[in-house]
């Protein structure tokens, strides 16, 4: 059989280890609770900067063509954009209201493409409203558009695919 022995005292350095690991726990539940709520601020943190980064962004793309009517313009020889040539004449172009990343180019006589439109910073703002085309063998083909007193701009895809 087995017996045991009567109540045997500890001694003090056990007491004194009992009470540090005691301690030790505590304090390891108090910095795990710290590092959990840093982690929760971090991550809030993290998310508010995500969603301003996405609305400047999309703010951005909005003011590349801020005239309220788009940018009217005037072509002397024919060119192409977005695969499609149009004809020597008066065009405007303008962002499509509900896809922000679109222009509609049109024309008087019936002439429209959509074109994708990709953000262009410049460091000063423009001296005049523009577009500019690159020619590519006999074509010419709408590159980008400036808008006067805008450092926002729209680069088009170009050139032969």
């Amino acid at each position: 059989m087995c017996q045991s022995k009567g109540s045997e005292e500890l001694s003090p350095a056990t007491v004194a280890l009992f009470r540090e690991s005691s301690t030790i726990r505590r304090d390891s539940r108090q910095l795990l609770d710290e590092l959990r709520g840093f982690m929760r601020l971090t991550f809030r943190k993290l998310f508010v900067l995500l969603v301003l980064l996405c609305s400047f962004t999309v703010s951005r793309i909005v003011a590349q063509l801020s005239t309220p009517n788009g940018v009217d313009f005037k072509a002397t020889s024919s060119f192409v954009a977005q695969n499609v040539t149009f004809p020597a004449g008066s065009y405007n172009v303008k962002p499509m209201q509900d896809d922000i990343e679109m222009l509609i180019l049109s024309s008087s006589d019936g002439h429209s493409a959509f074109i994708p439109c990709e953000p262009l910073d410049t460091i000063n703002p423009a001296a005049k409203t523009e577009l500019s085309f690159h020619r590519y063998g006999s074509s010419l083909y709408l590159n980008q558009i400036c808008v006067k007193g805008s450092t926002d701009g729209c680069l088009v895809p170009t050139g032969p695919r």
